[in-house]
């Protein structure tokens, strides 16, 4: 297990810091770096390519990749205008935050990856990835050595006041992975409370959005099922189960373990109502006609980084 999230690590990291002119990674899918794919935060910087802390990346950049010097306002500028109300300043220091962050996991999957081929552990180019590792590691923790530590904690505070302006990529990375150490709860007593109180309705915002991934992460809402410690974002409802559930089997292709939700939540309740609530996940299907969007190359992927902080002004109270 541990061989297969320090490979998971490796390779995620690999695809989106990688530049175009460097060795392609081998391909992942989705759910094989699902965890680290939600926290990971695209690197910043604002001056040249050996320092990437002041460097301005304008190469055409890939869908879903990620550039150094994407930022080009220096990290103190961004908090002042993010704790002046500014939500796309806060979108991009959560980023920056978040990217600093991440930067520990892919040192320790560096470290992580030796230690294994050093005990004989068989890992999918492990020496490639090492080298690879550690050259990414080496340019976050140049672009980040500004940047004091305790600030790190701070990202949250931020990807809520984001969310909060109606930032449709931010609104689903808060509710799915807002990057609250739940292990330290009497730390994060703050940032749980406001988690608690801005998730559910951060989900409905979502649902009126009408995307079929805002649908899917309503029906898991509706499920019961926790993303932030063990507690769910609401009780689980069986009647909602069966709506949102019927709902994203005929927005999107069906899956069995949806059909086996509804029918678990079907045998919860009387046949009037579970007929009633399918009637109207069969009528609600046709809102969810879209794909989440989270940048200007539409990439339909809410659960990988927030590329960009589009739709979000400066200016923006």
């Amino acid at each position: 297990m541990l061989a297969i999230g320090l490979v998971a690590i490796a390779i995620f990291a690999i695809i989106k810091y990688q530049r175009p002119d460097e060795t392609s990674a081998p391909a992942v899918k989705q759910s094989d770096a699902q965890k680290v794919e939600s926290t990971a935060i695209e690197p910043v910087g604002t001056g040249s390519p050996e320092n990437p802390i002041n460097h301005v990346d304008t190469s055409n950049n890939a869908a879903g990749e990620v550039r150094f010097g994407q930022i080009r306002l220096e990290w103190q500028e961004l908090k002042r205008e993010a704790d002046s109300g500014s939500p796309a300043s806060a979108c991009k220091l959560y980023k920056v935050l978040e990217d600093c962050r991440f930067n520990e996991d892919v040192t320790k999957a560096a470290d992580g990856t030796i230690t294994a081929l050093a005990s004989g552990a068989k890992l999918p180019n492990g020496e490639k990835q090492v080298i690879e590792l550690q050259k990414i590691s080496g340019k976050l923790s140049s672009a980040c050595s500004a940047i004091p530590k305790e600030m790190y904690s701070e990202y949250p505070k931020y990807l809520l006041q984001a969310a909060l302006a109606g930032h449709e990529p931010s609104m689903f990375q808060y509710v799915t992975d807002p990057g609250i150490d739940a292990e330290r709860p009497l730390e994060n007593l703050d940032a749980l409370r406001a988690y608690r109180d801005n998730a559910p309705r951060l989900v409905d915002l979502l649902l009126q959005n009408g995307s079929t991934e805002a649908l899917s992460l309503a029906f898991a809402v509706a499920n019961g099922n926790p993303f932030v410690s063990q507690s769910p974002v609401r009780a689980r409802n069986p009647l909602e189960v069966i709506r949102l559930g019927t709902a994203l089997q005929l927005a999107t292709t069906p899956r069995a373990r949806i059909e086996t939700s509804i029918g678990q939540a079907m045998m919860e309740v009387d046949r009037q109502a579970a007929s009633k609530a399918k009637s109207n996940g069969q009528a609600d299907a046709k809102k969810f006609n879209r794909k989440f969007s989270t940048g200007p190359n539409g990439d339909a992927s809410p659960s990988s980084t927030l590329q960009e902080c589009d739709g979000l002004s400066n200016n923006q109270r």
